[in-house]
């Protein structure tokens, strides 16, 4: 990713890339320590014992997630509920990291007055990284077997890679993204495909670039092809449906030997049958405090002001703030859909992304906020 100064530097020094990776290990650090080492609330438990035993989960069966978590059963410490505990803290530590790198290259979207220092710079973006990654619910999604880390670090990545794909106009960042957005598909639909639309505008500019026809066909084609290979993790749902259904101790959902069955699971259609129930608990008006919760008031009422800078800024800017707002709307449709009920700890997990996209608005207000009041202190001396 490149997060150079914007001041024409051609070579990346490895200062912010190092503090953005002492970033991620202190988020690591943070949520490996307070980890669930036994069967937690809701659905952890669930999930914890389909990663282990390779089961499939509740719909959309959450196939990735599920991977993912036995990848990190085979650590020789801890307990399961732990041990899958720690491959959602990696994603969030991976999200704070991604977070920060965004942040950063953002930055160089301000005008050269709204700018402040590169080490200052770092240091701001930093700050807001870690007010995310502190934040309840990232914290509370990164230190429990679930989904929503995964989620959250999938949708920054791709919005990152595809944004890189803009500034560079390289195809191969916007091929990436498709895969990262195919494998959220396989981990949680509904909020790969809503929060994915950023990704997808910040592709966008791609088309009309493009040397000839052909050259279009191509990104699209191998864009495509990409989004189908990271969603092919699907396949897990129907494979663990066959091997499992004869056997009475499997954790399995539904019945995905036919296309009909298998549906049923991905679309989540027993809950859509109960949104009734779900949403009669729902306050859709608690949103923005939600905002404030996570994230404290400061950092929501910076983030306005951020946005507004960037808005102010350039093309670029308003470019740049445009396809983060529509992941972070697509997510917060995600959180509606699904019932906005403030007491519901997964909501805070929908809204992962938005969250993430608040705190990185923020850092740029507080950057440009502090490079305007050291313009001034200079004068002033």
């Amino acid at each position: 990713m490149n997060i150079s100064h914007g001041e024409g530097d051609a070579q990346t020094s490895l200062a912010p890339v190092r503090f953005g990776v002492a970033l991620g290990l202190a988020s690591f650090a943070f949520y490996m320590w307070r980890s669930s080492v036994a069967p937690y609330l809701l659905d952890s438990a669930e999930l914890a014992a389909a990663s282990f035993g390779l089961g499939v989960a509740h719909p959309p069966g959450e196939g990735l997630a599920l991977l993912w978590g036995k990848l990190f059963s085979f650590l020789p410490f801890g307990s399961v509920a732990l041990r899958v505990s720690l491959a959602q803290s990696v994603c969030g530590a991976l999200a704070v990291a991604f977070l920060y790198f965004m942040t950063f290259a953002a930055c160089r979207f301000l005008p050269a007055t709204l700018q402040p220092k590169r080490r200052v710079r770092a240091a701001l973006c930093g700050g807001a990284a870690l007010v995310f990654a502190f934040s309840p619910g990232a914290a509370d999604a990164a230190s429990r077997p679930e989904v929503y880390a995964l989620s959250t670090m999938l949708a920054l990545a791709a919005l990152a890679f595809a944004q890189q794909a803009t500034r560079s106009d390289d195809a191969r960042w916007a091929v990436a993204a498709a895969l990262l957005l195919g494998l959220g598909m396989a981990n949680h639909p509904l909020i790969a495909g809503t929060a994915g639309v950023g990704a997808l505008a910040a592709c966008a500019p791609l088309l009309p670039r493009a040397y000839s026809g052909r050259d279009r066909v191509a990104l699209v084609i191998a864009a495509v092809v990409a989004f189908m290979l990271g969603a092919l993790v699907l396949v897990y749902v129907p494979a663990r449906t066959f091997a499992l259904f004869n056997d009475p101790t499997a954790l399995l959902w539904g019945d995905a030997r036919t296309p009909k069955g298998w549906w049923w699971v991905l679309s989540a259609r027993t809950f859509a049958e109960k949104s009734g129930i779900v949403h009669s608990s729902a306050d859709p008006t608690s949103l923005p405090f939600l905002f404030v919760e996570e994230l404290g008031a400061p950092a929501a009422c910076l983030s306005l002001a951020g946005l507004y800078m960037l808005v102010r800024s350039s093309r670029a800017g308003r470019v740049f703030a445009l396809t983060a707002g529509l992941a972070a709307t697509g997510a917060i449709a995600a959180a509606l859909v699904g019932g906005l009920d403030p007491h519901n700890p997964d909501v805070r997990g929908y809204l992962g992304c938005a969250f993430a996209l608040c705190a990185l608005f923020a850092g740029l207000g507080v950057c440009g906020i502090a490079a305007r009041v050291g313009r001034m202190q200079n004068i002033v001396a």
